[in-house]
């Protein structure tokens, strides 16, 4: 045990270019291991339309053409919704919850609402506060769910389950459904226009995992595809070509054994682990020796003075060596609560900026230093290892406890353990809103903590405001990234031609490549190539927001702002659930590059405009010094 930490430790920044090894080791053995046992699937829910409502509404006469409605993404061939039903007035009515709005009749032939079943609705609204969403039966009993509305303009594609509506057991055979309309502002015009109500139903299946990565491993031809790359597009999605090495639907796979003998399982789970430490793809770009490492795996694989918990313990150190927050090993818990103590590094120093718990608020202040975590000395190791510490903090169960060495604003030192018995409530303010927009005097502000597809209603909402003002600020610290498709689709605005946004890559066993070239074309439906951009990012700034950042500083002339490069991991993060309650995650199934860029991985970008932090108070949710900076250079 202890060698292997000491080889570990030693294995990093060794330099130089080493030849793929392929350990020819016993264990590997299709035939001893198994492997025809083992699949690996993915959980998917689909929804397919049972019914649209809409051809169904009385008032077809109020049907208009001046809308654009993104659908809820079934394919990338799906298109934009021109056409809405509306119904408002251009003087409101005295009281606020007005006549049914629209109105949809079955009476000829009712249909069954299920439990499975979802109302499917897509509206655009103005000066409204609700949607009263009433279903009537066969029998007349009035089933009522009030649909509240966030906010005026489009609201994306909403699903609501029919148990809003009904009750377990019940079956309920629908005649007609009312939207009715509460006003926001009394006495104001107000508007409302649906472009899509859809009864949708919810198929759940596990589908054998696609891609490369899973072929390779089972040799099973369930696990791959025909194809890859996507070329048909509607134009929700402004792209030209897009490839990914797995189904686009899943990121989540699940690896089952169909064998009752545990041992088998046993080394049915090494091998995965064992595999996909052989497939990770960026040992030669980060200068670790690749032969050293899967020397290491074998040993601990082939062992046979180790039990199988000590086997995955030496694989938790091999995947941590490595230094790569998109890899590592889990264990599942249910216990994991909120920190009390919110800590960060400033200048070389960890300080408490924020305190959770009110049990420890009479011991430590905002602005204390943290000297030492149990008994690690935080000055005394690398930042890196000392983040490392940092975090493993904040990775704590129930029934854990930790010490940590506090030195206040007088220099005062003393000892606080802090206990992880209970649920700790962290406040709004430390929590950053998805999605968050302000509009200041020549700037409009869009904070997205990940890329959904409410990242794109939101910036089209504000179109108007961004086309009237000269700079726009996007906030991505602490945004890990999310889809791709939707990074690619806020970019597509900032360009007047197609652009070879990325490479797709996933390299096989034998060293072969597979590349394929994503291309993003302008987008037809907002143009601002005109604008100046500015980007916030952090040390959490990753994946698909470091993808949005690098397009966005080549071809969008975007300012990076913040105190610190972002994370430095384009990689697509996959999850793996495991036997006996692993879980593992990692970006080896498909890989990201930018066309011409330097390997970012571990690196990350640096920001353009360096704003240095000097107290806590300069962070977020204080004085957020890198705000100001953005909105006044």
């Amino acid at each position: 045990m202890n060698s292997i930490k000491y080889v570990l430790a030693n294995n990093r920044n060794i330099k130089g270019c080493f030849v793929v090894l392929i350990v020819m080791m016993a264990f590997f053995s299709k035939s001893q291991v198994a492997f025809s046992q083992i699949k690996i699937f993915s959980k998917q829910s689909t929804f397919r339309t049972q019914l649209d409502l809409l051809a169904f509404a009385e008032q077809k006469h109020a049907i208009k053409n001046e809308y654009i409605f993104f659908p809820l993404l079934e394919s990338y061939t799906d298109s934009t919704i021109k056409k809405a039903l509306v119904i408002g007035s251009t003087h409101s009515l005295s009281k606020g919850l007005v006549k049914p709005m629209i109105t949809v009749l079955f009476d000829k032939h009712p249909f069954p609402a299920k439990l499975d079943s979802h109302l499917y609705l897509n509206y655009y609204a103005e000066n409204i506060s609700s949607i009263s969403v009433e279903l009537t039966s066969d029998k007349d009993s009035l089933y009522k769910y009030i649909v509240q509305v966030e906010s005026d303009r489009y609201s994306g594609p909403l699903l609501f389950s029919m148990q809003n509506w009904i009750k377990k057991n019940q079956e309920v055979n629908i005649r007609k459904i009312s939207l009715r309309a509460v006003e926001k502002n009394k006495g104001k015009p107000f508007k409302l226009a649906v472009g899509e109500l859809k009864i949708k139903k919810i198929f759940n299946s596990n589908q054998p995992a696609k891609g490369y990565f899973f072929y390779e491993f089972t040799e099973d031809p369930v696990n791959n595809s025909p194809s890859y790359s996507y070329a048909d597009f509607g134009d929700v999605y402004p792209l030209k070509s897009f490839t990914i090495f797995r189904d686009i639907n899943a990121q989540n796979y699940y690896v089952e054994s169909g064998d009752k003998d545990f041992k088998i399982v046993e080394k049915q789970t090494l091998a995965m682990l064992s595999y996909t430490v052989k497939k990770y793809p960026y040992f030669l770009e980060k200068g670790i020796n690749k032969r050293r490492i899967l020397s290491i795996v074998d040993s601990v694989i082939t062992s046979i003075n180790m039990s199988f918990q000590e086997k995955v313990n030496n694989m938790d150190q091999i995947i941590e060596s490595l230094n790569d927050r998109h890899f590592d090993l889990v264990r599942n818990t249910n216990d994991k609560l909120n920190i009390p103590l919110y800590i960060r590094e400033i200048n070389g120093e960890f300080i408490v900026v924020g305190i959770f718990d009110p049990v420890i608020k009479d011991k430590v202040s905002v602005g204390d230093r943290v000297l030492k975590v149990e008994d690690v000395v935080l000055r005394e190791v690398k930042s890196f290892s000392a983040q490392e510490q940092i975090v493993k903090f904040a990775d704590r169960t129930r029934m854990d406890s930790v010490t940590l060495l506090i030195q206040d604003h007088i220099g005062k030192q003393k000892n606080v353990t802090l206990h992880f018995s209970n649920k700790i409530e962290i406040p709004k303010n430390y929590k950053p809103i998805h999605c968050e927009t302000r509009i200041y005097e020549d700037a409009v502000y869009f904070r997205f903590n990940t890329w959904d597809a409410k990242t794109w209603t939101t910036f089209y909402n504000y179109r108007d405001e961004i086309l009237n003002k000269k700079n726009i600020i996007f906030d991505l610290r602490g945004n890990p990234g999310g889809s791709e498709a939707e990074a690619y689709r806020l970019f597509s605005c900032f360009i007047e031609k197609e652009i070879a946004a990325s490479n797709s890559v996933y390299t096989f066993e034998n060293g072969v490549k597979k590349i394929a070239t994503n291309i993003v074309k302008p987008n037809p439906h907002l143009n601002l190539t005109k604008k100046s951009v500015k980007i916030l990012i952090d040390k959490n700034t990753a994946c698909a927001s470091e993808i949005f950042i690098s397009l966005m500083k080549k071809y969008g002339g975007a300012i990076l702002v913040g105190n610190e490069s972002s994370m430095g991991s384009y990689s697509s993060a996959e999850f793996f659930y495991l036997p006996f309650d692993l879980t593992l995650r990692a970006n080896v199934v498909t890989q990201f590059y930018i066309p011409e860029m330097q390997f970012i991985e571990q690196k990350g970008i640096e920001p353009d405009i360096y704003v240095p932090f000097y107290t806590f108070s300069d962070l977020y949710p204080y004085d957020d010094k890198i705000l100001k900076y953005a909105l006044k250079k």
